[in-house]
């Protein structure tokens, strides 16, 4: 850490590192927005935790932090990436639920904004996506329904190899390592949470953080 202070410093920048609380702040100003009055669920992944945030009325209701991230299913299950290893999807999903047995998240929310580069990678693989007919705010324009989510998921898992997945993103391939767990723990949350539609979105804290900056 000390060393990447000081390259920021050679650079006359300032280097500053958000806590967790800021981080949420964040991404609840990032995902802010016109939703034509509909209940949403923010679904934003780390790799140790997840934060929910419910929106009704375009007012935020309740956020709640999962102590369970990409990184944990990954570290469960070390062989999710290979499409040899007979894992089963419902194996995965269980787990999860079960780690999240004492929390309810269900808040009567039939949509979920799935945040964190998802709608890029779900355009890449190809998922069944459809027009956004619930709101229209000039930036989520595409959803999938759960069925279709949840066959996908199984085409990926079962049958992409990861090679497949680094070849579709050549510029940070690596960030397909924990597409699979990413997949599998937002489908387990969906499926708690009883969600039937799924919006995936690019937005992260950095568009929070320039809505902060800029007041926008």
């Amino acid at each position: 850490l000390k060393e990447i202070q000081n390259e920021f410093l050679k650079l006359d920048l300032i280097f500053y590192v958000i806590s967790h609380e800021e981080e949420n702040n964040y991404f609840e100003k990032a995902m802010y927005g016109n939703y034509n009055n509909k209940r949403i669920m923010m679904v934003n992944m780390g790799g140790k935790t997840t934060e929910l945030v419910i929106f009704s009325n375009n007012k935020v209701e309740k956020k709640i932090n999962l102590d369970i991230g990409v990184g944990d299913v990954n570290e469960h299950f070390p062989q999710i990436n290979d499409i040899d290893s007979n894992l089963k999807q419902e194996e995965i999903i269980n787990y999860i639920i079960n780690k999240l047995k004492d929390i309810n998240i269900d808040f009567n929310c039939e949509i979920a904004i799935h945040t964190g580069g998802e709608l890029r990678f779900q355009k890449l693989v190809k998922y069944k996506l459809q027009e956004n007919k619930f709101f229209n705010d000039g930036i989520h324009k595409l959803y999938v329904t759960y069925e279709d989510f949840d066959k996908k998921n199984k085409e990926l898992l079962y049958n992409t190899k990861l090679e497949e997945l680094h070849n579709l993103l050549p510029e940070n391939p690596k960030w397909m390592d924990g597409a699979k767990a990413g997949i599998m723990l937002g489908q387990a949350i969906f499926k708690k949470a009883n969600i039937k539609y799924i919006i995936p979105s690019d937005l992260n804290l950095i568009h929070g953080v320039i809505k902060e900056e800029y007041k926008c």
